[in-house]
């Protein structure tokens, strides 16, 4: 079988690829970029997913390469942040430009340096704070002084949510390992019987 141009196009950039386990997950002195990308379709299931790979792209000054998530979104304010991606000729052509832009790194690892200000130790133990104080310690007063039937009503209303929550996970991951298997042992095997090569 024949490689596709995605692939010969990757090759001619030469990146050095390393998936970093868990003994050097915090190493960031051999690498020029992060790419997280789960996958170029968007997940529900992503929405709990926080953006923790972004913010430390950030404290370590090297860009980012993410996928169209809702965390990462949510934390974009402008497009130096990061470089989303929905497909793999994005990915490619994202890389090319970082490889090819020496203004663009250096502009998004300054960018990146201000950002991870706002991820700081001591912002986010002040918005933790305001948040126990001003938001949770309120909305538990409020529910405590609610009559019991109050109480009860929303108790189950949450319960309905996580349970709604599971169900909707259970059926992604039925969906997703069936495509998985449709692609690994229907798909290929057909096209390598009907003799079809990748251009």
């Amino acid at each position: 079988m024949r490689k596709s141009n995605t692939f010969k196009s990757l090759e001619a950039m030469e990146p050095r690829w390393r998936i970093v386990g868990r003994e050097g997950w915090n190493d960031y002195s051999e690498i020029d970029a992060v790419i997280s990308v789960r996958r170029f379709i968007p997940l529900k299931t992503l929405r709990v997913k926080p953006a923790l790979k972004l913010y430390n792209a950030w404290h370590i000054g090297v860009p980012a390469i993410l996928g169209k998530e809702p965390a990462f979104q949510a934390e974009r304010k402008r497009d130096l942040d990061y470089l989303e991606v929905n497909s793999l000729d994005e990915l490619l052509n994202s890389l090319q430009a970082l490889c090819d832009d020496v203004e663009l790194r250096q502009a998004m690892i300054a960018n990146g340096r201000l950002r991870a200000k706002e991820t700081s130790s001591v912002n986010l133990t002040r918005l933790w704070r305001r948040f126990l104080t001003d938001t949770a310690t309120t909305t538990y007063e409020r529910w405590f002084n609610g009559s019991i039937w109050d109480r009860r009503v929303f108790l189950q209303r949450r319960y309905m949510v996580v349970k709604q929550e599971r169900v909707q996970r259970r059926l992604q991951n039925t969906l997703n390992s069936v495509q998985s298997f449709r692609r690994k042992f229907v798909s290929n095997p057909v096209k390598d019987l009907l003799g079809i090569t990748q251009d």
